[in-house]
């Protein structure tokens, strides 16, 4: 009976998959800035298209570098192997190789994983510590307050009292439910 529950642990299997969870917090740090910041760059120099060409082309490329890296990770430490959504580019000039790459799906496809590496890999270091009821009460809340916030802020929606009372208690129940799993 005791060599089952020890069972898993035997198989190398199961050390690639928890080095895979481990490194996702290191992985998607690195992923998410770069990702970001080239984002973020991209989009602040889109005023000077001429400044914000050399940006975007370095997102997309260095996105699907990244992307490559990721499945690469995926199958020496899952044994996954994933095959390469991004069709190879098929114009020749470099202005309509980048209108390509705009235009792929796939690409922004990976944009996204990218970006969403680090949130889940977080999200899996903090199943380690609380239950999954409340780590995903508390990260859909925090998702929630969020999205509400940068509505008010940076959208224009409105920012009556009851509606920021609302986020203030979304808030407040997030970190009741951390408060009451760590005790």
């Amino acid at each position: 009976m005791l060599g089952r529950v020890f069972d898993p642990w035997r198989h190398t299997s199961t050390w690639w998959t928890l080095t895979h969870l481990v490194s996702d917090v290191a992985v998607g740090a690195v992923t998410f800035s770069v990702v970001v910041a080239l984002l973020a760059t991209t989009v602040g120099l889109l005023f000077t298209v001429i400044f914000a060409i050399p940006a975007f082309w370095l997102l997309m490329v260095s996105s699907r570098g990244l992307a490559h890296m990721e499945r690469s990770r995926a199958s020496a430490l899952l044994g996954l192997e994933l095959p390469d959504p991004v069709p190879p580019l098929q114009r020749t000039t470099w202005w309509r190789r980048l209108l390509e790459r705009a235009k792929s799906g796939a690409r922004w496809k990976e944009v996204g994983y990218l970006l969403l590496l680090l949130p889940l890999g977080l999200l899996n270091l903090a199943l380690k510590d609380l239950p999954v009821g409340t780590a995903y009460a508390v990260w859909t809340g925090i998702g929630a307050a969020g999205t509400a916030t940068v509505g008010i802020l940076a959208l224009g929606e409105p920012a009556g009292a009851a509606r920021i009372a609302c986020i203030c208690l979304i808030v407040i129940g997030a970190i009741g439910l951390q408060a009451v799993e760590s005790h």
